[in-house]
């Protein structure tokens, strides 16, 4: 059985800007590795891994490698779901 629960987040002042920082880089991350998959034609997750990581985490320093991968992963959903 899944449950969905609904939390509210109450980040402090410098939790929230952190997190408005890292809003537009996980966007940048996700539209670099969508150019690559659709530049390559590729829509597998495991070969993109190598084509846009290590360019993603040196344009991206201070994102998480989490969350570059979750960019990856979410990519890789959407690209191999029907239209």
């Amino acid at each position: 059985m899944r449950r969905t629960i609904r939390l509210f987040l109450q980040p402090t002042t410098e939790q929230a800007e952190i997190l408005l920082r890292t809003l537009p880089e996980y966007t940048d991350c996700f539209n670099a590795v969508c150019a690559v998959g659709w530049q390559k034609r590729c829509k597998n997750a495991v070969k993109l891994h190598p084509e846009t990581y290590w360019t993603l985490r040196t344009e991206h320093p201070d994102m998480p490698s989490r969350l570059v991968i979750s960019a990856r992963v979410c990519v890789q959903r959407r690209l191999s779901s029907p239209p």
